[in-house]
C-alpha cells in the first residue's frame, strides 16, 4: 500500500519519543515521513485543529504514538485513561490501546515484540525504563536526580532545554532510531553527559522559594512547563503528598499538571486522572491514578485550586476554603500585594491586613 506522506504525531516525552522510534523502526521503511512532537497542552481541539491543518492531502497517512486519538489516524497507540473507551483494552488492527500499561512504549512492545517487524531491534531494558519513566515508578526521588541511566540522562537533558524545538525532539527520535536503540551514542552525538544531572538537582532546589503549601498539597505558578525539573517538590519536601503545577501558556489558558508523591509509602485514595476529567470547566482535563493534567481559562485558577483542596486534603486536617465578595476592600488591597509581589499568596496578604487593622506590629506590610 503506497501513501505520499506518513505524519507522525508523538507525545514530547520519553514515551513518546521511543515509542516514535519504535514505529519508524518497524513502519516507516520506504516511506517519506513527517514527524511532530505535540505538548501535552495540545490537547482537545487544539490537536484536532493541528492535525486538520497539517494533514491535506488524500492519500496521507496518520499516525499517533502516546497521545490522543484522531479519526484520520490509520494507526494510533496510547495508554493514557480515555472516557470514551469502555474497554481497558482494545486492539483492532489500526487502534492499539492499553490503559494498564505503563507506557505506550509498553503497548507497542507488547503487541509486535514476537514479529518481524520489531523482534530483535529493541531491548527489553529500555522498555522497562521507559516504563519506570512515564510511570514515576522511581525506587526513590533521589534516585530521579542522582541516576547514570542513560535513559534518565536524556530525560534531564529534554527537561533542561528551555525552548521548545521540533527539530530537537525529532533529531532524538531519529538519532535513537538510526544507533538502534544505544541510548549511550544517542548522548555521544547530542554532546550529553552525567553533568545534566547535576544542573537537574540544582534546579530542583530553587523550587522551594516559589511553592505554596495548602495542606498536603503544594501549588507552583510558572510561565513555562519545565520551569522546575518534575518532582522537584517531592525532593525538597518529602512528607508532600501531592503537588499541583499551573502552567501560563499565554493568551487565556493555563495548564495544570497534577501529581502525588509515590514515595511517601501509602497509597493514592484519589484518582487524579478521573477526578480532572470529571470537572465541567477545563477545556480537557484526564491522566492516570496517581497522575494528570488539565487545560482550562485563568479566570477558573482560583476555583480549580478550591477544588484541590477539597479532594486532597483529609477533613481532619480543616482546610480553610476562603469564599469571598471580590468587591470586599481587603480582598482587593490583598490582590493588589500580590500583584506587587509584597505577598506571595492572598492568603498571606489576608494575614497581613488582618494583623495591621488589628494593630498587631507584625502586621507592617512596608518592604
Amino acid at each position: 500500500m503506497k501513501h505520499k506522506i506518513v505524519h507522525l504525531f508523538y507525545h514530547d516525552d520519553i514515551d513518546g519519543i521511543v515509542s516514535a522510534a519504535m514505529i519508524m523502526n518497524t513502519f516507516f521503511r520506504g516511506h517519506v515521513y513527517r514527524l511532530y512532537p505535540v505538548k501535552s497542552s495540545i490537547r482537545g481541539d487544539k490537536f484536532n485543529s493541528l492535525i486538520e491543518s497539517l494533514v491535506r492531502t488524500d492519500g496521507d497517512i496518520v499516525v499517533i504514538v502516546d497521545y490522543q486519538y484522531h479519526e484520520k489516524s490509520e494507526l494510533w497507540i496510547d495508554h493514557h485513561f480515555n472516557d470514551d473507551l469502555k474497554d481497558n483494552e482494545l486492539h483492532d488492527g489500526k487502534r492499539f490501546y492499553n490503559s494498564k500499561a505503563k507506557s505506550a512504549a509498553r503497548v507497542i512492545y507488547n503487541w509486535f515484540q514476537n514479529t518481524p517487524i520489531l523482534k530483535g531491534t529493541v531491548d527489553q531494558h529500555i522498555v522497562d525504563i521507559v516504563d519506570m519513566i512515564d510511570s514515576a515508578g522511581y525506587k526513590t526521588v533521589d534516585y530521579i536526580f542522582s541516576s547514570s541511566e542513560p535513559l534518565m540522562i536524556l530525560k534531564a537533558y529534554l527537561e533542561r532545554l528551555s525552548i521548545f524545538v521540533d527539530s530537537t525532539y525529532n533529531r532524538v527520535v531519529e538519532l535513537i532510531r538510526f544507533y538502534n536503540f544505544d541510548i549511550q551514542k544517542v548522548l555521544f552525538t547530542l554532546g550529553v553527559d552525567y553533568g545534566i544531572i547535576a544542573e537537574l538537582k540544582r534546579s530542583a532546589d530553587t523550587i522551594k522559594n516559589n511553592m505554596v503549601i495548602y495542606g498536603a498539597m503544594s501549588i507552583t505558578e510558572m510561565n513555562r512547563l519545565y520551569a522546575y525539573p518534575r518532582y522537584s517538590e517531592y525532593l525538597v519536601k518529602p512528607s508532600l503528598k501531592y503537588s499541583i503545577r499551573i502552567v501560563h501558556l499565554g493568551g487565556d489558558r493555563v495548564q495544570a499538571d497534577v501529581g502525588f508523591n509515590k514515595w511517601l509509602g501509602e497509597p493514592c485514595k484519589i484518582h487524579i486522572g478521573q477526578l480532572l476529567g470529571s470537572l465541567d470547566y477545563p477545556i480537557s482535563g484526564g491522566g492516570h491514578q496517581t497522575v494528570g493534567g488539565a487545560i482550562f481559562l485563568e479566570s477558573e485558577i482560583e476555583r480549580f485550586i478550591d477544588d484541590m483542596c477539597v479532594h486532597m486534603n483529609e477533613p481532619e486536617e480543616d482546610m480553610e476554603k476562603y469564599g469571598v465578595d471580590e468587591n470586599d476592600p481587603v480582598e482587593k488591597e490583598a490582590e493588589e500585594m500580590v500583584k506587587t509581589g509584597e505577598t506571595k499568596t492572598k492568603d498571606e496578604a489576608r494575614e497581613k491586613i488582618t494583623s495591621k487593622e488589628e494593630g498587631d506590629p507584625k502586621g507592617d506590610v512596608q518592604s
